[in-house]
């Protein structure tokens, strides 16, 4: 059995590797605005308590934000607001879906995260520890190769992508089956390689208070930490967590100092994840 070591990331897109805070914000607002819904900006970033089905079809009462939540679920969030609103679910999903895609032009990617990545990556390259980077994203396939496009020209190129379709609702974000897919996809990857996937260091990273209780609920499943990322266009929103949880959640400021974290926050959790970063110093 090869036991040569490897680390995981497992990366968000929207916020994370690319900035898209405002336009996906604004294309919202535009969306709404076109069935009638008056909604600001600053309101995809607060949380809603609106009526939707859960996953037996039975409609309760749920309070989310909007951001990093599905599509779908912010068409039951404007069918609460209005309820003989003239557009069925997979209607408003291809519409927002168009909507999003078709103009890339104000979304950045986010250098600080990908360059940090970008030195993992070289680190583990030059130490002969395995790496492997998938993206797991609730957007579309087509939202979400747009923007990894965004990624790829910012010199960072993902082993694989788990997308919204890929993932049937309820079991999107912020349930833990992507994270669970993409954490299966990056063991094939480094298998592929030659390295032991089954001891692997897994880390994801995340920025929104859905896409972290995702990468938490599979964190306890896989054993891996989710590195919360905020934003600098909205104030640090954070997801509700168990105890245990807890002991799995970064929050970082200064992304440049990633190595360092992920070493501190993984030393003590076993000889083997403190191992592949004992010899790190901060980026």
């Amino acid at each position: 059995m090869n036991h040569k070591k490897s680390l995981i990331l497992l990366l968000d897109i929207d916020g994370t590797l690319v900035d898209t805070d405002a336009h996906l914000s604004h294309a919202m607002t535009a969306q709404f605005g076109k069935y009638g819904l008056a909604f600001e900006p600053h309101e995809f970033f607060e949380p809603k308590a609106f009526t939707m089905p859960n996953k037996d079809g039975v409609m309760e009462v749920k309070t989310t934000m909007l951001f990093g939540a599905s599509w779908e679920i912010n068409y039951y969030y404007l069918k609460s607001e209005i309820p003989d609103v003239p557009v069925d679910v997979q209607t408003f999903r291809k519409e927002i879906v168009e909507r999003v895609t078709s103009n890339h032009d104000g979304v950045m990617p986010r250098r600080d995260v990908i360059e940090a990545v970008l030195e993992l990556r070289a680190h583990c390259e030059a130490n002969d520890i395995g790496f492997a980077a998938v993206a797991v994203t609730n957007g579309a396939g087509s939202e979400a190769n747009a923007n990894l496009k965004i990624v790829k020209a910012a010199g960072l190129v993902v082993d694989g992508l788990v997308n919204a379709d890929d993932v049937e609702i309820p079991y999107r974000k912020p349930h833990p089956k992507p994270y669970q897919m993409g954490y299966n996809i990056a063991r094939a990857v480094l298998r592929h390689k030659g390295y032991d996937a089954e001891g692997a260091c897994i880390v994801a990273m995340e920025d929104s208070p859905p896409g972290a209780r995702s990468a938490l609920a599979a964190g306890e499943i896989y054993d891996g930490v989710c590195y919360y990322i905020p934003t600098t266009k909205r104030k640090m929103l954070m997801p509700e967590m168990t105890d245990a949880q807890l002991e799995r959640f970064v929050v970082q400021q200064d992304i440049s100092a990633l190595g360092m974290h992920i070493k501190t926050q993984l030393h003590g959790r076993g000889e083997r994840a403190a191992m592949q970063f004992e010899k790190r110093a901060a980026l």
